[in-house]
């Protein structure tokens, strides 16, 4: 006989090399189980975003600290999206409307970082990372730049949070590609609170694997300040100034997970998530 702990592990994925193939499943979510919104419980199987940050690397170190937020966009179930009407996140009319966010921070260094040529290949860890999954009952957050670093401003009903996540063993490693382009990739615990366990409902043994981040120099910028240089991601970030003040994207495509359910295969993206629930016999 087996039974399942309350414990997910949340991958984060921040490479931009493409993911192994990975079946997707379908998930059941239940936003008025866990009192986001009125809208009742559906199906998808991997779900979009933006994200938003500022990395300031010490020049002379290649220490950094890291700022950033994730805003989910949109469920989708298999290649079909999955309407706001059915799903009530972001785009829902009304009491079923929504938000979902992932707000982070970050230490980590980067060993040999030349802040002459930013967009040279470099490669480093994260010493840190924690982060705070939360819920927006009636979507009236909005997310922004304030003094350099994203923040999340709330404009009404006060956020839920949904879980909470550091640092995992290994693999860990973030830096610059040779195509000039930041990439890594992380692994994050999450601990999901009695809200977040009645959000994410079905099925038990399942896993999210991110497959495709978008990233273009219209939506990252490097910003040297003399002693430091700043990373910036996002819509309406210093010296972002692309059609549109794009902001990066993420996509997490859910995956089944194999027993013991301990570890998820990272796929792409600048930030992204995935969720592993672990399987315990007894």
């Amino acid at each position: 006989m087996s039974n399942f702990t309350k414990t997910l592990v949340l991958t984060t994925a921040l490479s931009l090399a493409g993911a192994a193939g990975a079946h997707a499943v379908t998930i059941t979510f239940n936003p008025s189980g866990a009192g986001l919104s009125s809208q009742g419980a559906f199906d998808a199987s991997n779900f979009t975003g933006n994200d938003f940050a500022a990395a300031t690397i010490d020049n002379a170190t290649g220490n950094f600290t890291e700022i950033g937020i994730l805003q989910f966009q949109n469920f989708q179930l298999g290649a079909a999206g999955v309407p706001s009407a059915t799903s009530g996140l972001n785009n829902g009319t009304g009491a079923a409307s929504y938000g979902l966010y992932k707000q982070f921070t970050a230490t980590g260094v980067l060993p040999g970082w030349n802040p002459a040529t930013p967009n040279a290949p470099v490669n480093g860890s994260f010493t840190s990372v924690s982060y705070n999954l939360l819920g927006d009952p009636g979507n009236t957050d909005t997310v922004g730049f304030s003094g350099g670093v994203p923040v999340l401003v709330d404009n009404g009903t006060p956020d839920l949070t949904l879980g909470t996540g550091t640092l995992n063993p290994p693999p860990n490693a973030v830096g610059i590609l040779s195509s000039g382009t930041p990439a890594a990739t992380v692994r994050t615990g999450l601990s999901l609170n009695a809200t977040g366990l009645s959000f994410f409902t079905a099925p038990p043994n399942v896993g999210f694997q991110e497959d495709a981040f978008t990233n273009t120099t219209a939506q990252f910028a490097f910003v040297n300040n003399g002693a430091s240089t700043t990373l910036f991601i996002g819509i309406g970030a210093p010296s972002i100034t692309g059609p549109g003040g794009l902001s990066g994207n993420f996509n997490v495509t859910s995956a089944p997970v194999p027993e013991p359910a301990t570890l998820l295969v990272l796929g792409s993206g600048l930030l992204g998530l995935g969720l592993v629930r672990r399987k315990r016999r007894s």
